[in-house]
């Protein structure tokens, strides 16, 4: 057994991810230019929320899970029917966790912290425990014990690298400042002489989009599941051609997937040895490529529906309207949506940026104390990897708050309609 295996084994049968050693390497030092002192203190602080019961907690709570007997109501796709097999033949902890992970899911940094190494993961890691440690315990407040829970993690953490990108600019933060109504504001940001009253809220897509991506998601599990079975390797992207405009034809197309999926897979096998990566269309409902090359990996990407861009609005509206009064009379307010985890608030173009803008002046008493939605995202291209590009839409009719304020904790701001908004470049 290699010591990269031998490492992690030892690290879920432990329940301690710090057992492993490649984030002390002195190549993350010398590239990175960082301190092994200083990297021990982040780790340190990540220590203080992923502990070792922490980590033992999340793994039984996964294997425990995975074992619970399928209700009938649900269909199991063929993948996860294999998987379920795995499990029940599983002779070990570390073969149980990976099972059982693929069925359920894990926390979002369990991955980071047991099995995957590398640079991208170093700078994901050290920068949550730099974050950490840079923040005063007040200022901190209920995040370590947010960011401990899977389906809280990516709000907590957006919302820490938030704070700390004040703080590392000397802007003086505090929190859960007094509203116009009963609930508190969550931030109040100044620097003397301007002051920003911040809420800060994470949203799940909307129905709409959830079931748009849900389609997406059927198809890629359907897939996957008959790739492995039947050995078809190398590189593998699809997308659907399907358009559903409304929940009856989305219905339809979700009863429809597997058949998709096996049209797919058929005339795949029988172009197992093309290798021009040519797309195919399928009946004119899916087009995919293969290309037969097994170090180009399993599964290249799937691209999704068309998303509701309005709907997406309105959620995020719907949001500020009903707990604009946790914002001090006459403001200046800003509501910051994150957008990590959310590829509706990831792949939006200039529509919904115009209906917020349209709900700000179709109520303007409902948003009176408010000056602006400021939506946090990251973008992916392969030329530049992950860019943060945040987008600021003022509300017109509501106070002015300070640009230059704003600019010195969120670096690439974009202030909606004056600039383009950006997108990723097409890979």
């Amino acid at each position: 057994m290699d010591t990269y295996l031998s490492e992690v084994k030892t690290a879920i049968e432990s329940g301690d991810w710090r057992s492993r050693t490649w984030w002390r390497s002195p190549l993350y030092q010398t590239d990175l230019k960082i301190g092994l002192g200083q990297i021990e203190e982040a780790f340190t602080a990540l220590s203080k929320i992923f502990s070792k019961s922490w980590a033992i907690a999340q793994i039984d709570s996964i294997i425990s899970e995975a074992k619970k007997p399928v209700t009938s109501d649900r269909a199991i796709s063929p993948w996860e029917s294999l998987l379920r097999e795995k499990l029940a033949a599983a002779q070990s902890r570390y073969d149980e966790y990976y099972a059982a992970s693929s069925i359920c899911g894990a926390h979002p940094i369990f991955g980071h912290l047991f099995h995957r190494g590398g640079l991208d993961t170093f700078m994901f890691l050290y920068g949550i425990g730099s974050n950490l440690k840079s923040l005063k315990r007040e200022i901190l407040g209920d995040l370590p014990g947010r960011m401990s829970k899977a389906s809280e993690f990516e709000g907590a953490s957006a919302e820490l690298k938030f704070l700390a990108s004040w703080a590392a600019v000397g802007i003086n933060l505090k929190r859960h400042v007094p509203g116009k109504g009963k609930k508190n504001c969550d931030l109040k940001i100044s620097d003397g002489e301007n002051a920003i009253y911040v809420e800060v809220k994470r949203l799940e897509s909307s129905p709409t989009n959830k079931e748009r991506s849900s389609l997406t998601d059927a198809l890629v599990s359907s897939v996957l599941a008959q790739l492995h079975a039947r050995g078809l390797d190398g590189l593998f992207e699809m997308e659907l051609l399907l358009r559903p405009a409304n929940r009856g034809e989305v219905k339809q197309t979700t009863d429809c997937i597997e058949q998709i999926a096996n049209m797919i897979i058929r005339d795949a096998e029988q172009r197992a040895d093309d290798k021009s990566g040519a797309w195919r269309v399928v009946d004119g409902l899916a087009k995919y490529r293969h290309i037969a090359d097994k170090s180009r990996g399993t599964f290249g990407g799937t691209a999704g529906l068309p998303l509701d861009e309005r709907a997406e609005a309105d959620k995020i509206m719907d949001e500020v309207r009903d707990h604009a009064d946790q914002i001090p009379e006459k403001g200046p307010g800003l509501f910051v949506i994150m957008g990590s985890g959310n590829r509706s608030l990831t792949l939006f173009g200039p529509k919904l940026p115009e209906r917020i803008a349209e709900r700000f002046m179709e109520d303007r008493t409902a948003y009176a104390d408010v000056s602006g939605v400021l939506i946090l995202r990251s973008l992916y291209s392969l030329e530049d990897g992950e860019v943060e590009i945040p987008l600021f839409v003022p509300n017109p009719l509501g106070p002015r708050l300070s640009i230059d304020l704003l600019k010195r904790g969120v670096p690439n701001l974009q202030k909606w309609p004056t600039e383009e908004i950006a997108s990723p470049r097409k890979p």
